[in-house]
Order: C-alpha cells, then sequence, then structure tokens
C-alpha cells in the first residue's frame, strides 16, 4: 500500500514528458487557379485558346478578346470579364462576357461554371485599360461595374453603370456620371472667368463594409475635384430599397457629377 503514492507520481511524470499531440494540418480550400479558368473559358470560346493575361484572336475572325476584369485565384468564386473587340472593319460593337467559376468542395472536384452572362454593351470601354470592375456589395454579393467614356461631348463624361445578379438575372441597377471635365475649354491658368467655370470632378462609387443592412453594404458616391473654382470633396449617401440603389438625380445634379456645364 505504501508504493501506491510513488506509483502514482511516476505515472503522472511519465504524462507529463510526453510530447503534446500535433495540432492538425489545416485543410487548404479549393481554389479557382488560372489553370482552371482557362480551361473553362477555352470551352465557352469553341476553336480559341483563352489566356489570363494579354490578347487572344477570336474564331471566324470575330476580332481579339482579352480578360478586362478578374478577381484573381481565389477559393469559392471567381469573377472573370472577357472583352471583345471587334476588327476595325466590322459593324458590330464591342462586347462584354461575365463568368463566374466556383471551386469544387473538394480539392479534386473539378472547378465549374456557375453562371455566364453574354453580350454586355462596351461602346466607350478601353479593355485595355481595364475599365471594368468588381464592387462588393455584401459580404456574399459582389456587383460589376463598367465604365464607358464620351471623349466627343464637351464637358467630357464618363459613365458608371452598376450591375448585379438578381433571380438569376443581371440586371443594371445604377447609373452616374463618374468624371466631367471641361479642361481645355479654355485656359484657366490666364482667365479668371475660366477659373469660375472650370468642372474637373471625379464620382466614385464605394461601399462602406463596416456597415451591413439586410445583407448589403452602404454604398455611397466620393465626390472630388474642382467644380466652377470651388474645391470639392464629401461624399453621396446612396440608399438601398427591395427594387435596387436609389439616389436623388437632384442631388448628383447639384452636388455630384452630373452637372449639365
Amino acid at each position: 500500500m505504501r508504493r501506491a503514492p510513488a506509483l502514482l507520481l511516476i505515472a503522472i511524470s511519465t504524462a507529463a514528458a510526453r510530447p503534446p499531440a500535433p495540432a492538425p494540418m489545416p485543410v487548404a480550400e479549393p481554389v479557382v487557379t488560372d489553370r482552371d479558368a482557362a480551361r473553362l473559358l477555352s470551352g465557352e470560346y469553341p476553336h480559341e485558346t483563352a489566356r489570363i493575361k494579354g490578347d487572344w484572336k477570336a474564331a471566324d475572325d470575330a476580332g481579339t478578346r482579352r480578360i478586362c476584369a478578374d478577381s484573381g485565384p481565389q477559393s469559392q468564386e471567381r469573377r472573370i470579364a472577357v472583352c471583345t473587340s471587334p476588327p476595325t472593319h466590322a459593324t458590330v460593337e464591342p462586347q462584354i462576357d461575365l463568368f463566374v467559376l466556383r471551386a469544387g468542395g473538394t480539392r479534386r472536384d473539378p472547378t465549374q461554371l456557375r453562371t455566364r452572362y453574354r453580350g454586355i454593351d462596351a461602346r466607350g470601354v478601353d479593355a485595355r485599360m481595364g475599365d471594368v470592375g468588381f464592387l462588393a456589395l455584401g459580404p456574399s454579393d459582389t456587383g460589376f461595374v463598367v465604365t464607358r467614356h464620351d471623349v466627343t461631348s464637351m464637358p467630357r463624361r464618363a459613365t458608371q453603370t452598376l450591375y448585379a445578379e438578381i433571380g438569376g438575372e443581371l440586371r443594371d441597377l445604377l447609373v452616374v456620371t463618374s468624371v466631367v471635365s471641361n479642361r481645355g475649354s479654355c485656359t484657366p491658368a490666364t482667365s479668371r472667368h475660366c477659373r469660375k467655370r472650370l468642372l474637373e470632378l471625379e464620382c466614385t462609387l464605394q461601399a462602406d463594409a463596416t456597415t451591413v443592412d439586410n445583407g448589403f453594404y452602404a454604398l455611397q458616391v466620393q465626390v472630388s475635384g474642382t467644380r466652377r473654382g470651388d474645391t470639392v470633396e464629401r461624399s453621396i449617401p446612396i440608399p438601398r430599397d427591395a427594387y435596387g440603389y436609389r439616389v436623388s438625380a437632384r442631388e448628383l445634379k447639384t452636388r455630384g457629377c452630373d452637372v449639365d456645364s
């Protein structure tokens, strides 16, 4: 009976001397890789070899294509926009195709195409400069933003159109003027009247990820630049309702970039 405490002490010492069990290795999430994306895009454009970087030739002399927006290799879903520029002699308009690729449930499952939206109007879009992008609208919702330029008017303008998936369809929810400029119509450095007329504004759609309402972030237009000689730096909130985003046209005209002249 006297040996029991000694044996218990030896057992405790032995257990304490054992190294701790190694922590389990984290399981890597399946990722939509560049190879997956190129494979699926090549299947979407028969007889073509899609490329992640640079242009590739479209079949049947339909011009050239390039990826003009890419959310990049990542788990769950990857969004890719492909811009098609027709030949110079063609009468068809440039277009944008949007693809959403979904990673498999495990690393062995193949990446699949979740959805596609084809034939978005790309007139005024500079595909090489990346006038196509994505905007997080909520923790599990991403919008698609297209910027179109009109350099023939004065003042010169650019507009941003926000698209989003609603009920399995891609809908345009909001259009705002993103750039307005009359620089070049006169010489502000030597003319006080010209300085008072000067317009040089940028309006950028932004999402505030710190504020979530019914699964969506708060949206705003960030305004900066010069308006009729005054420096401008402000934001315009964009409320969301059951039908999408709504913002007063009057407010965009008086405080944003929708100013006439």
